[in-house]
């Protein structure tokens, strides 16, 4: 009998631009994670109602909720204080990335970026448990 596969961790990707979630999806996804995709922030928080992630990775700039109302919803929700955020934003103002972090974001990452380096932040930010859960 084969060993039970435990599942790759859950990613929450949330970006009104639809080339980068595709990009961002297809890079993540080869470096074995499973991904979901929200083109705005209503729909990543009705997303996020059911069964939390392991990460969020989520824009500042979203056509209805801002990402920092975002951020704070998920922190408002039940487990959610604990769900690693990942902020990518093409907001570079020192004043942006303090919001985004006092929103309650673990990490900004400004664009454009690199996808190699976005894959290193979303494993240091991940949890040992997600990537060893069955």
């Amino acid at each position: 009998m084969a060993p039970i596969q435990p599942a790759p961790p859950r990613v929450l990707l949330v970006d009104d631009d639809a080339r980068l979630l595709h990009i961002v999806s297809l890079y993540l996804e080869s470096q074995g994670f499973e991904v979901l995709t929200a083109a705005t922030g209503e729909a990543a928080v009705v997303l996020l109602e059911g069964r939390l992630p392991d990460l969020v990775i989520l824009d500042i700039v979203l056509p209805d909720l801002d990402g920092l109302d975002v951020c704070r919803r998920l922190r408002a929700l039940r487990g959610g204080h604990h769900l690693p955020i990942l902020v990518i934003t093409a907001l570079t103002d020192s004043d942006d990335v303090e919001k985004a972090m006092a929103a309650g974001a673990d990490r900004v990452i400004t664009k454009p970026f690199n996808l190699t380096g976005l894959g290193a932040a979303v494993v240091a930010l991940l949890p040992e448990t997600a990537t060893t859960r069955g």
